[in-house]
């Protein structure tokens, strides 16, 4: 029982840290583009196309993030959201946005604590 918890809890942040390995990377990358052509700002048309084509609301992201790359924890989910996106939102905001849909049946569904995913079936999903 324990060594299962334990297994579910490495598992999660190891998703959380790969997501940070990743925005450290995108960082130097950036760093990298400022200094081969000498600007000062860390925005670069790209990042603004992708910006305005991106989810508007944190719902939104959520859906994008999840269909992605399935199932995930909340903090990986928050993290995601704000390198992938510029979307900052507390953890307890973001549960409780999540948890909101959750109890009108719509959109997503919480298969572990913390955890979300879309949901797959048409059944109304309360939550655990």
């Amino acid at each position: 029982m324990h060594l299962e918890l334990l297994r579910q809890w490495i598992q999660q942040h190891r998703e959380a840290l790969d997501c940070l390995e990743r925005m450290l990377e995108r960082e130097m990358q950036t760093a990298d583009r400022k200094t081969t052509t000498g600007r000062n700002t860390t925005t670069t048309k790209s990042d603004i196309t992708a910006t305005a084509e991106g989810p508007t609301t944190v719902a939104g992201a959520c859906e994008a993030l999840l269909q992605e790359r399935g199932t995930m924890h909340i903090d990986t989910i928050q993290i995601e959201l704000k390198h992938r996106f510029g979307i900052d939102v507390t953890r307890k905001n973001l549960a409780n946005i999540l948890n909101r849909w959750i109890w009108r049946g719509a959109k997503f569904e919480r298969p572990k604590p913390l955890t979300y995913g879309l949901i797959r079936s048409k059944g109304t999903s309360r939550g655990i």
